[in-house]
């Protein structure tokens, strides 16, 4: 069947399009030719990225308690978590596929004390993917969406990744500043 040179020259054909038209038209032959070798890059193609607000609460609460039942969310909570603070709006992302929220990337804003200077910081907290999305990319593509959206308002990022999610902070190009002190109760 082809190679992977020929993959990314028929790839180019939808990033390269001249209208949105065209470029669902080249993901459709992409598809057609490719997509039995590379079914996971087909379906990120397929993933729209959103920046999310306040009138996407009922999507995201959705998700996440879909995503996390033994911690349900209600709308208090979002709009606390992402509102609740006069100044302090967070950069919300979501992934959509077919007009469903799959995937969830948040940073809330902060103020950072550091070298006797306050800094606008973004805290990425909260991200998720609905389970059968899982595994296809969806949170990289939206922490990279994020990592822009910070850059480019001259703020700091930071986050405490746990285990599965700070190699893909790495691969972004986030740096660590240093360890972070862990104490846990001892089980006597």
């Amino acid at each position: 069947m082809g190679t992977i040179i020929e993959f990314m020259v028929d790839l180019k054909t939808v990033y390269q399009a001249a209208s949105k038209d065209s470029a669902e038209y080249n993901l459709l032959q992409l598809d057609e030719k490719w997509g039995k070798k590379y079914p996971m890059v087909i379906k990120l193609q397929k993933i729209e990225v959103e920046e999310l607000d306040e009138n996407d609460c009922g999507r995201v609460v959705e998700l996440v308690n879909s995503i996390q039942p033994h911690i349900p969310w209600n709308e208090e909570q979002f709009f606390w978590q992402y509102f609740g603070r006069s100044g302090y709006r967070a950069k919300l992302f979501g992934a959509i596929h077919k007009s469903n929220l799959v995937g969830f990337y948040a940073s809330v804003k902060n103020e950072l004390l550091f070298e006797n200077n306050v800094h606008d910081v973004f805290m990425v907290q909260d991200v998720m993917t609905a389970e059968e999305f899982r595994g296809q990319g969806i949170l990289h593509l939206l922490g990279a969406v994020c990592s822009d959206a910070i850059d480019g308002s001259g703020s700091f990022g930071l986050t405490f990744p746990n285990e599965k999610s700070a190699n893909s902070f790495r691969r972004l190009g986030w740096t660590e500043i240093m360890g972070v002190p862990l104490r846990e109760a001892s089980s006597s």
